[in-house]
C-alpha cells in the first residue's frame, strides 16, 4: 500500500514538472528561442574561428576550440536564470535564505 502511494506521488510529481515546463515555455518562448539561437551562432563563430586560425597558428586554433562548448553552456545558464524567477520553489527558497550582510551571498 505504501509503495503504491509512493508510485502515485512520483507520477504526480512528474506531471507537475511537465506542466511547469510547459507553462514556462509558453510564457518565455520568444526570449528562450532568441537565447538559444544566439548560443548556436556563438558556437558556430567560435568553431569557424578555430578552424580558420588553425590554418595559420595551430595552437591558437586549439585555444579557440576550447570556447566552442561555451556556446551551449552560457545560453543554458541564461535560460535557467530567466526561468528561475517564475519557479515557486526557487522563490520560496530565496525568501528563506536571505542575503548575508557580511559576504553579500545567499
Amino acid at each position: 500500500m505504501a509503495q503504491e502511494q509512493g508510485l502515485r506521488a512520483s507520477v504526480r510529481d512528474l506531471f507537475d514538472v511537465l506542466i511547469d515546463a510547459a507553462r514556462l515555455l509558453g510564457r518565455h518562448w520568444p526570449v528562450l528561442l532568441s537565447i538559444a539561437l544566439l548560443g548556436v551562432a556563438a558556437r558556430g563563430a567560435a568553431h569557424w574561428g578555430a578552424v580558420t586560425a588553425s590554418d595559420h597558428v595551430g595552437w591558437l586554433g586549439l585555444l579557440l576550440l576550447t570556447l566552442v562548448p561555451l556556446g551551449y553552456l552560457l545560453p543554458v545558464i541564461a535560460m535557467l536564470h530567466l526561468c528561475g524567477r517564475d519557479l515557486p520553489a526557487l522563490s520560496a527558497m530565496r525568501e528563506r535564505h536571505p542575503e548575508d550582510a557580511t559576504s553579500g551571498r545567499d
